[in-house]
C-alpha cells in the first residue's frame, strides 16, 4: 500500500533588523557625536557597524576602555554585541604619572639655601615632580653676603622650573666693612653696613640734589626691582627700620641716586 505524499510550503523569513543611538561621555576628553549602530545581535564592530570610535585628550592621560556604566565596571568594545535600546558609552582613562627628578642641595660656606615647593620646604635628595616651579632662597651668614648661583645668576630669592636632576649651591662674598656704604652722590650717608641691627640711617644734607630736587621720599627695593619700602625723608637724618625685610642686598633710592645696603 502506497503512502499519501506529504506536500512542504517553504516560506522566506526576513530579519528585521533596527538601528539604536550610542552617545558617548568622554569623562573629560574631546567631545564624540552620536553615532547609530545596528542592534539585533550586531557586534559595534561588524558590518554594517564600523566600531567603536577611539577619544583624544589633552594632558598626559591614555584611553583605556569605552563602559556601559559611569561605575566603569563592564567593559564593552568591537566585539561587544551592541544594546537593543539607545544607551551611553563610557570613557576610562589612565592617567600618566609625571617623571620625578632628584632635588640635591650643596651646602655652601658662609651661608646657607633653603628650596620650597610651594610653602613645603624640599629636603636635599628629595623626588620632585617634573615641571614643580621651586622657590630658591640663599642666606648669608653674618659678614657675608650672597654673591650667585651655581648658574651665574644673582636674583635671591629666585624661582627655577624642575626639569631634570638638579643640585643647586651659591656662593658668598665677605661683606665690605665700611661704616657706610658711598652712593653716587658722595654727599649721601647711608650706615651701618652691613645692618645688623634692623636699622638704617640715611643723612641727607640741605645741599643734597640742587634746587627744585625731589628728595622728601626714601625708596627701598630687593635686587628683582620689587619694591619693598617707602618713606618720606627727614633731614638731615632718617632712622628707617627695615627689621621685617628678610636678609639680603637691597638698592635704596633717594630722588635719582641709588646705593645698595646688605641686611644681615
Amino acid at each position: 500500500m502506497d503512502r499519501p505524499q506529504r506536500k512542504y510550503t517553504w516560506y522566506r523569513v526576513h530579519a528585521h533588523h533596527y538601528t539604536v543611538t550610542v552617545t558617548f561621555n568622554t569623562n573629560g576628553g574631546d567631545p564624540i557625536a552620536d553615532r547609530e549602530y545596528q542592534a539585533d545581535d550586531f557586534l559595534y564592530g561588524q558590518a554594517p557597524n564600523t566600531g567603536l570610535p577611539t577619544p583624544t585628550r589633552a594632558g598626559r592621560f591614555t584611553f583605556e576602555g569605552w563602559y556601559s556604566n559611569a561605575q566603569l565596571t563592564q567593559k564593552v568594545g568591537d566585539t561587544s554585541t551592541v544594546q537593543g535600546v539607545n544607551h551611553t558609552l563610557y570613557a576610562k582613562w589612565n592617567e600618566i604619572p609625571l617623571p620625578k627628578y632628584m632635588v640635591s642641595i650643596t651646602t655652601p660656606s658662609n651661608g646657607s639655601i633653603s628650596v620650597f615647593n610651594g610653602s613645603t620646604q624640599i629636603a636635599n635628595g628629595d623626588q620632585v615632580d617634573s615641571a614643580t616651579v621651586l622657590t630658591l632662597e640663599a642666606t648669608p651668614n653674618s659678614g657675608y653676603r650672597f654673591d650667585k648661583w651655581w648658574d651665574s645668576n644673582t636674583t635671591n630669592p629666585r624661582e627655577f622650573t624642575l626639569e631634570q636632576n638638579l643640585t643647586i649651591s651659591a656662593t658668598f662674598k665677605q661683606s665690605v666693612d665700611n661704616s657706610y656704604i658711598e652712593p653716587a652722590d658722595l654727599t649721601l650717608k647711608l650706615y651701618p653696613n652691613p645692618i645688623t641691627n634692623g636699622v638704617l640711617t640715611v643723612e641727607i644734607p640741605e645741599s643734597f640734589g640742587g634746587v627744585g630736587v625731589h628728595t622728601d621720599i626714601i625708596t627701598i627695593y630687593n635686587v628683582s626691582g620689587k619694591l619693598m619700602l617707602s618713606k618720606p625723608a627727614n633731614r638731615p637724618k632718617t632712622r628707617i627700620n627695615i627689621s621685617h625685610l628678610p636678609n639680603g642686598t637691597y638698592i635704596v633710592k633717594i630722588g635719582e641716586v641709588s646705593a645698595k645696603i646688605v641686611k644681615q
